[in-house]
């Protein structure tokens, strides 16, 4: 059983998600299931990092699917890595041979976008109105 998965079904395939069940379903049938591996799922426009980005659904319900894979099979390390016309192929790669883990990142031109909270203060920001506005 191969260790690293590169899943690219979801460019521009609209039956991505039916596809992808098909290959987990396998993966949890062959012997080994249990066994620890490295899952990327690839999609193009399915993320935005900015404002003004040209989005596909075609990739959303993709990430949705994979997202509960991420929660019932841990050991899979799945990441979800979305990218743009303008991302490198080999930046896809480098993320599926990386020792750290990120579970969502954003491949657009040549830059890396992951997920991060940033702390918000309360008290810097704006009072909610009185009223609602009529």
């Amino acid at each position: 059983m191969p260790s690293r998965f590169l899943y690219l079904w979801g460019w521009e395939r609209d039956d991505n998600c039916a596809a992808f069940l098909a290959l987990a379903r396998a993966r949890l049938a062959a012997p080994g299931a249990g066994e620890a591996a490295r899952w990327l799922i690839g999609t193009r426009d399915a993320q935005a990092v900015g404002g003004g980005e040209r989005l596909s659904a075609l990739g959303a319900g993709l990430w949705g699917f994979a997202r509960s894979v991420q929660t019932e099979q841990p050991h899979w390390q799945v990441s979800l890595v979305d990218c743009d016309n303008d991302s490198s192929h080999d930046a896809l790669i480098d993320e599926l041979l990386s020792a750290d883990l990120e579970p969502e990142v954003a491949l657009k031109g040549s830059a890396r976008y992951v997920r991060r909270f940033r702390q918000y203060d309360l008290q810097a920001s704006q009072p909610a109105p009185a009223a609602p506005p009529a």
